[in-house]
């Protein structure tokens, strides 16, 4: 009985997820990288892709498929810091 809206770590972050509905006009695929919050509560990053069912329909649905990157990010941003 729960909505997608629990992963998502605010508000503000459930919105600009939502705007990406919009950038799949006309597109196979979209590709991102978000932060979600894990059922235990702490944030993780994740790549995102999505494809729409229907090009011609986005409003038909949408399969996303979420990979864990938050290690991958975290490494990056080690690296950042000690340049």
């Amino acid at each position: 009985g729960k909505t997608a809206q629990i992963i998502h770590v605010d508000e503000d972050h459930y919105q600009k997820f939502a705007d990406n509905y919009i950038h799949l006009n006309g597109k196979r695929l979209i590709d991102l990288e978000f932060p979600f919050r894990h059922s235990d509560g702490h944030i993780f990053w994740c790549a995102v892709s999505g494809t729409p069912l229907d090009l011609s329909d986005r409003n038909k649905g949408v399969i996303w498929t979420f990979l864990d990157i938050d290690e991958r990010r975290h490494l990056a941003e080690e690296v950042d810091r000690q340049r």
